[in-house]
């Protein structure tokens, strides 16, 4: 019965070592199991990050077509304004013209003043003199 001993005795490391081999396959395969639940949050993590990433996009491109639509405005207000200032150019223009017009009828009025003044002080001149001769004559 030594060989069947010997049998028995093979057969129960071989089971012993089939066992640890099992235990070190199930230690593995848990190691896997856990690496792999890792790698499953982090892509859940990574797949969250995307979608805060594409909501972000969504934000940015809304944002964008609203500073588009700003800038069409501000250039559509700058025409106008370009409108108003050559306008207030031209009528500013047209103010000049109308004051150096109305300085020249000033200036004429003041000349023609002068003459109306400087005629009727001659013709008071005259008339007081022919007043003093006549009352020298009157008197003599």
């Amino acid at each position: 019965m030594n060989n069947e001993s010997i049998m028995m005795e093979m057969l129960q490391n071989l089971v012993v070592s089939v066992d640890s081999m099992q235990h070190n396959m199930n230690k593995r395969f848990d190691q896997v199991e856990a690496r792999l639940e890792n790698v499953e949050t982090r892509l859940a993590n990574v797949e969250v990050r995307l979608e805060n990433v594409e909501v972000r996009l969504g934000k940015l491109e809304t944002d964008m077509v609203d500073v588009k639509v700003r800038l069409e405005n501000v250039e559509t207000n700058l025409h106008a304004l370009n409108g108003r200032v050559e306008a207030l150019e031209k009528t500013n223009s047209g103010i000049g013209e109308m004051f150096e017009h109305t300085v020249r009828l000033q200036q004429e009025a003041t000349d023609s003043i002068h003459e109306v003044l400087q005629f009727h002080a001659h013709k008071i001149t005259e008339n007081e003199k022919s007043i003093y001769f006549l009352k020298n004559k009157l008197s003599s």
